[in-house]
């Protein structure tokens, strides 16, 4: 079985007044793994203070955000997630998202 990683934070990048490169900021507001199979999963809502979340997958997929199940992730309709390459998204508290192989 297939599985991915989504780490939620409260924003995209911590900013220090450094010239460091931006990092996300820790700990994370939750964690989720969902395991999936060809016909998918979706997760459960992101939490109200989420801002950014990290998603990373341990075959290649494709996901696809939304308010209400985003469903159809497959193909056209979702977008490509290779494996083992940890991607950052700029989310709305609430949002889910759904995983297809």
């Amino acid at each position: 079985m297939a599985t991915v990683y989504i780490s939620e934070f409260k924003s995209a990048v911590s900013t220090i007044g450094t010239t460091a490169p931006p990092v996300l900021p820790q700990p994370a507001i939750a964690n989720q793994a969902l395991g999936f199979t060809g016909a998918g999963t979706l997760s459960t809502a992101f939490n109200a203070a989420t801002r950014a979340v990290l998603v990373v997958g341990d075959t290649d997929c494709f996901y696809k955000f939304g308010a209400t199940g985003a469903s159809g992730a497959t193909g056209a309709a979702g977008t490509y997630l290779p494996a083992k390459v940890p991607l950052i998204f700029g989310v709305a508290p609430g949002d889910k998202v759904a995983v297809t192989a």
